[in-house]
């Protein structure tokens, strides 16, 4: 896929994307089921905060050590940025240095790229092949 640009916000300040970087919503099978079935997700927090959470692939091993527990089941959405529809994507600084992106809108199948399957194992296996190591494990 060659990159192209898309304009996104960044702390209130518009920014620049490239699409075909993806992002990754991390949910149960349930829900990425729901997804790809009615063509729309609308997960809690976009009720509760407004946006949907996604990680990078750099931070899908901590968004999950961090949020769920070691023996969930899971599933990784690739989301491609530029088939978000008219949810607008958002790089706020969530941690110190460490800007995750948002999506400000339901999630939309056509945005869905892959759906990996994401049970205890595949962490280190992601750890290892996103950073070349197994993070002293």
């Amino acid at each position: 896929m060659v990159p192209e640009v898309r304009w996104c916000t960044v702390d209130g300040a518009l920014g620049l994307i490239l699409t075909g970087m993806p992002i990754y919503h991390i949910t149960t099978p349930a829900d990425a089921d729901r997804l790809m079935a009615e063509g729309v997700l609308e997960p809690p927090s976009l009720a509760a905060e407004g946006f949907v959470h996604c990680s990078t692939d750099e931070q899908v091993v901590a968004t999950t050590d961090r949020w769920f527990a070691p023996d969930a089941q899971l599933v990784l959405l690739e989301l491609d940025p530029g088939r978000l529809g008219s949810a607008e994507l958002r790089w706020p600084e969530v941690y110190p240095g460490q800007r995750f992106p948002h999506v400000h809108g339901p999630l939309r199948a056509e945005a869905v790229v892959t759906r990996l399957p994401w049970g205890p194992g595949d962490r280190d296996a992601w750890r290892k092949a996103a950073t070349g190591s197994d993070g002293g494990k």
